[in-house]
């Protein structure tokens, strides 16, 4: 079974061409089963993305080939979500001010369909961070429908420790959530924290703030999630540093990120094995509200005692 989108309708609501989802049967050779005609799955004229098909986990046999298949559209309110799908979200390092505020962080947001810049800032750019000091490696994310675009930076100073910073711009107002030009700190904990990511929004980053003490010597890169929001302690954050992953032998480095596309955040990384120093693979699961879904140090995703590094 094969279900995809194709752009073979037009809006009822907006008069645009529309993507709609169609389905059809192949067999074992690849020969079309419905006498090569695709089957429409909706005859709803409104938009319809993400086509997923699920088997009912039977093994086929006579009368028990069926299949479901879901997918997302805008027909209750095409508006609301178009809205939303038409904006792109830009954010850049900006070095016109490098001489006086150091590196900037400048954003824009753009209608995806008219190409126009809808942020007041227009071809020059919105100041998101222009605080002293380098604001660098910008990263920006956003749920589907989420009407908030999420940019999380690393504040880079010239002495001290490096931190973490967010700002969110709303897809619908173009208004900046917090004081534009500064943004929120997302964690003042003491050492370094590095490689900021964002996905939707969860804030996951490298944190050093674990330093030797009596009787332990070790002192460890970790992994920490975050997500921003109202809540009863400071910083406007939901959580107090969520450990995304505690290492248990000694330095979590090269991590990696990606967002999944039920929204959760996959974090891998190396470290030293316990065995014979060399370096393993291990891998995380944060769930859409970034909590960790496995084991807190990671699950080892090789045993070879040659060194491994994730790309």
């Amino acid at each position: 079974m094969l279900v995809y989108e194709s752009m073979r309708a037009v809006s009822a609501t907006t008069s645009d061409s529309d993507f709609v989802v169609y389905a059809n049967r192949f067999d074992a050779d690849g020969t079309q089963k419905w006498n090569n005609q695709d089957v429409r799955c909706a005859t709803n004229d409104e938009s319809q993305w993400y086509p997923r098909v699920v088997v009912l986990g039977r093994r086929h046999g006579a009368g028990d080939s069926a299949v479901v298949i879901v997918w997302q559209d805008v027909r209750e309110d095409p508006g609301h979500s178009i809205s939303y799908l038409a904006r792109v979200i830009c954010v850049w390092e900006d070095l016109r001010d490098e001489g006086t505020t150091g590196v900037d962080i400048d954003g824009a947001v753009m209608n995806g369909i008219t190409e126009g810049i809808l942020t007041p800032g227009g071809t020059d750019g919105d100041e998101v961070c222009v605080r002293s000091e380098d604001q660098r490696y910008p990263k920006v994310d956003n749920y589907l429908d989420d009407p908030e675009a999420y940019i999380v930076w690393l504040h880079d100073p010239s002495s001290g420790y490096s931190d973490i910073w967010y700002n969110d711009v709303s897809l619908t107002t173009l208004q900046w959530t917090w004081t534009q030009g500064v943004g929120l700190e997302v964690t003042g904990a003491k050492n370094d924290q590095f490689s900021p990511q964002v996905g939707g929004d969860v804030f996951v980053y490298a944190d050093y703030r674990r330093q030797p003490i009596t009787y332990d010597n070790t002192s460890d890169w970790n992994i920490y999630a975050e997500t921003p929001g109202e809540c009863v302690g400071d910083k406007y954050m939901d959580w107090r540093d969520m450990f995304a992953e505690v290492t248990t032998t000694g330095d979590a480095e090269h991590m990696r990120f990606v967002l999944g596309d039920e929204y959760n955040t996959f974090v891998v990384w190396e470290e030293a094995g316990s065995g014979h120093g060399e370096q393993n693979v291990y891998i995380q699961k944060l769930d859409v509200d970034g909590v960790p879904r496995w084991e807190n140090s990671g699950i080892r995703l090789n045993t070879s005692v040659y060194a491994s590094h994730p790309v």
